[in-house]
């Protein structure tokens, strides 16, 4: 996983976005710990935040959260996909720390 992560975040950006700080923050120092540069990594807040940094800096990766708010990650992937003939090249994790999810 290691070897797959650095090879698709080569000279790319990584979007991590969650509404918790804490949970943002932990996700970027895995990525780091596994050799990825800070400055490749983008942090956000909500979806709204994630649909901008989205389109401004096209990231190889999105980590986002399930719940975004008043929008869930699942929208973001799929608005991604609509906007951006691109976005296949994109990979979207979806992550939850809600078990009812």
């Amino acid at each position: 996983m290691n070897e797959l992560l650095s090879f698709l975040a080569k000279n790319g950006k990584i979007l991590i976005a969650d509404t918790n700080s804490v949970a943002r923050t932990a996700v970027a120092n895995i990525l780091i710990s596994m050799g990825v540069k800070s400055s490749q990594l983008i942090l956000v807040a909500n979806y709204e935040q994630a649909e901008k940094e989205i389109e401004n800096h096209k990231p190889k990766i999105v980590i986002s959260d399930y719940d975004l708010g008043r929008r869930c990650g699942l929208d973001l992937l799929q608005k991604n996909r609509e906007k951006n003939s691109t976005s296949k090249e994109t990979l979207f994790f979806l992550i939850t720390a809600n078990a009812s999810q």
